[in-house]
């Protein structure tokens, strides 16, 4: 799970949505969030396994890749359902 403490984005209007893994740095005073390191090694363990990871997956762009936030929420949301596998 990924925690990080940094000021509620305002939606109604993306374009004051902003942030980085550096702001949740400098808002955590130095101390990365729990998953920012894990999330990379944990994608490439569910891709070698053939699991999909979407939260995983997000995580990983948001926090390494520069993905912007309110973009992935929205593509988290917008995927289609299915069955889950036991």
């Amino acid at each position: 799970m990924l925690v990080a403490v940094v000021p509620q984005p305002d939606l109604r209007h993306p374009a004051r949505c902003r942030g980085s893994v550096a702001d949740a740095l400098a808002a955590t005073h130095g101390q990365v969030a729990e998953g920012v390191k894990s999330c990379s090694s944990i994608r490439d363990l569910a891709a070698r396994a053939g699991v999909e990871m979407p939260i995983t997956d997000v995580v990983h762009r948001v926090c390494h890749d520069g993905a912007d936030p309110s973009r992935m929420v929205g593509e988290l949301l917008g995927r289609e359902k299915k069955a889950e596998r036991a």
